[in-house]
């Protein structure tokens, strides 16, 4: 095989079986216990950090629409799936708001970017442009993009200032909406070496799950976890969990990858969202709004998600082709999947069915 570029490392997945007595059998759906079901994907194998041995089947929940794992490793073996994550390293990204930024097209960008949450949610950020609101039509997505980069969260105010990131990984979050959003901001994150890397920077980070830990009861205004939730065994268990942390009246807000995604539907099997077996339970619009129900959530809003669908097929067209999806950039991408991917991206994605990430909000009622 050629690849068309240096970066283009060819990687394959690590042979043999997954530990004896480190695997799970559900035979029932762990949304909502059906047993009717098809399955969608067969000899799925770890091509995205090379990492887990064995292969999966993915099945598909004729009732809830929900994607999972079955069999899959249990919560004793999983972390065999994380030797080489990418939360392992420390990060910072509370400058990318308000620190300096070089040259002047990263700094227009920045100065747009402040200028939008400025106006849609109450921040004073510096340098900015105000009149990116008129701008917003013409731009709708870098719009969305600003929205989710800050997790659509209003600029906080005394006894709605309290945050809590759910697998939080190296800190990243905690530290911009500490630093840059003027949060009272904390994480929680179970792995060991991702805790350690965000205690680096001086972050306030917990060991510990959504299933096991200290927090205090209904002492948050906002819990976040952005692509987390496909990871959990027990998605409809932490959520509940979950709403138990919110102050009455608090709100949740969660990303995942959409099952239903358009490079899901173009790849299939070699889709990088499926990312098996870290990714256990799958979700498109149905099933996450199911689940989130069933957990005692109310006023769910799903909110529009901009931007991504070129590196998500990017991606998955490297794993088909037996490359490390890290190794490849843009320009790399053959033409025609560029041109695919273009025409996937739906001019209004708050409706789109096919977007590569969901996004909702959910709030706990006041009782």
């Amino acid at each position: 095989m050629s690849f068309p570029s240096p970066r283009c490392i060819p990687r394959f997945a690590p042979s043999g079986e997954w530990p004896e007595g480190g695997l799970e059998h559900l035979g029932r759906c762990p949304i909502c216990s059906s047993e009717d079901r098809n399955l969608m994907h067969d000899n799925l194998r770890d091509r995205v950090f090379f990492v887990a041995p064995g292969s999966w089947r993915m099945w598909r929940c004729k009732n809830c629409d929900v994607g999972y794992l079955d069999p899959r490793p249990n919560s004793k073996t999983i972390g065999l799936a994380y030797a080489s994550y990418y939360t392992h390293e420390t990060a910072s990204r509370a400058n990318h708001i308000s620190g300096p930024r070089s040259g002047l097209v990263r700094r227009l960008r920045q100065a747009l970017r402040n200028g939008e949450l400025n106006r849609s949610y109450n921040y004073h950020f510096e340098p900015s442009i105000s009149s990116f609101g008129v701008l917003r039509v013409f731009a709708k997505r870098k719009a969305w993009e600003a929205d989710a980069f800050v997790r659509h969260l209003p600029a906080p105010k005394p006894g709605s200032d309290q945050l809590l990131d759910i697998g939080c990984g190296n800190g990243e979050f905690v530290e911009l909406a500490q630093k840059a959003l003027g949060y009272r901001a904390e994480g929680l994150e179970l792995d060991a070496r991702a805790v350690e890397a965000a205690r680096r920077l001086g972050i306030c980070v917990h060991h510990g799950s959504v299933d096991q830990n200290d927090l205090p009861l209904q002492s948050y205004a906002h819990v976040t976890l952005c692509h987390v939730l496909e990871h959990l065994h027990h998605p409809v268990s932490a959520l509940s969990n979950i709403r138990s942390l919110l102050q009455p009246g608090g709100r949740v807000w969660i990303e995942i990858p959409n099952l239903d995604a358009a490079s899901h539907r173009q790849f299939g099997a070699n889709a990088l969202l499926l990312d098996s077996p870290r990714h256990l339970v799958m979700f498109n619009r149905k099933s996450l709004q199911i689940s989130l129900e069933m957990a005692g959530f109310t006023s769910l809003a799903f909110k529009p998600v901009g931007g991504f669908i070129e590196e998500a097929y990017l991606q998955s067209w490297a794993i088909q082709s037996g490359i490390d999806p890290y190794s490849v950039e843009i320009a790399d991408f053959p033409a025609h999947l560029k041109t695919a991917a273009r025409r996937s991206a739906d001019a209004d994605s708050s409706r789109s069915l096919q977007v590569e990430s969901l996004i909702v909000c959910a709030y706990r009622d006041n009782a």
